[in-house]
Order: C-alpha cells, then sequence, then structure tokens
C-alpha cells in the first residue's frame, strides 16, 4: 500500500496477465475530480505496460463532461500505445450517457468484471480478487 492522506484515496488498481484494473473510488467523475485522478492514472499506466486497462465504475454515481473528457485522453494514449481502455459496472444513468453520445465506440463498455476479463484476457475473477491491491492516493 502507498502511504499517504487517507482522505485523498482515489484509485486502486490491481493486476493480471495483461490486464491492469483500475478501480475508481470516488462517487463522482467531474471537474473537482478529473484532474488528479487522469495525473494518477497515467502514472499507474505509465508504471505497468499491460495491453489492456480496465478502469471499474462501481463506486461512480455520477459523471461529467470532464469524466468523459479523462476516458476519450486515456483512451488516446493507450491506442497510440496500441493497448485497450475497457470500463465496467456503470451505472445505467452513465451507461446511457455514454451511449447517447456515443463514446461507447471508442473503448469496450462491459457489463461486469467476469465478462471484461474474458474478453480482455481470458482470466478468472477469482484470480483477480485474490490480489492485493494497492490505492493510489
Amino acid at each position: 500500500m502507498i502511504e499517504g492522506e487517507i482522505m485523498k484515496q482515489y484509485i486502486m488498481y490491481k493486476k493480471c496477465d495483461n490486464v491492469l484494473i483500475l478501480k475508481l473510488l470516488v462517487k463522482r467523475l467531474d471537474f473537482y475530480y478529473s484532474s488528479e485522478i487522469l495525473q494518477h492514472i497515467s502514472k499507474i499506466v505509465t508504471k505497468f505496460t499491460y495491453i489492456n486497462v480496465l478502469i471499474d465504475f462501481c463506486n461512480i454515481k455520477t459523471m461529467s463532461s470532464s469524466g468523459i473528457g479523462l476516458l476519450l485522453i486515456v483512451n488516446k494514449r493507450l491506442n497510440l500505445e496500441k493497448r485497450k481502455l475497457g470500463i465496467v459496472n456503470i451505472n445505467p444513468i452513465i451507461n446511457k450517457v455514454i451511449h447517447l453520445l456515443e463514446v461507447h465506440t471508442c473503448f469496450n463498455v462491459f457489463n461486469n468484471m467476469y465478462e471484461a476479463l474474458k474478453m480482455f484476457s481470458d482470466a478468472d475473477y477469482k484470480k483477480i480478487t485474490e490480489q492485493k491491491a494497492v490505492i493510489i492516493q
């Protein structure tokens, strides 16, 4: 675990095979959080050279245009490096916005973690949940 201020926990990440899973720990992905989260994601993605990156939205309740921008920036960077981005566990409202804006055509949107991992790495979800997570603050 990386030490720092407990109050500023933004991302938890896990790695498995060729997948890096980023779990967002905030409840909203908006102007307030997007810039810092993007910086953390950039550091993590640079540190790990896994082919695919999967962002878990299970905690995200709302997302603004800044959140959409964050996804597009991360996707563009990964595409330049011949890597793929996927998002998983998005709530129905965010899913609707992503589809209305047709952003879902830029990256993979998965219904659940098992489906995402199967598509990205053929890894078993159990294998992922047994690994320790590192919290980025």
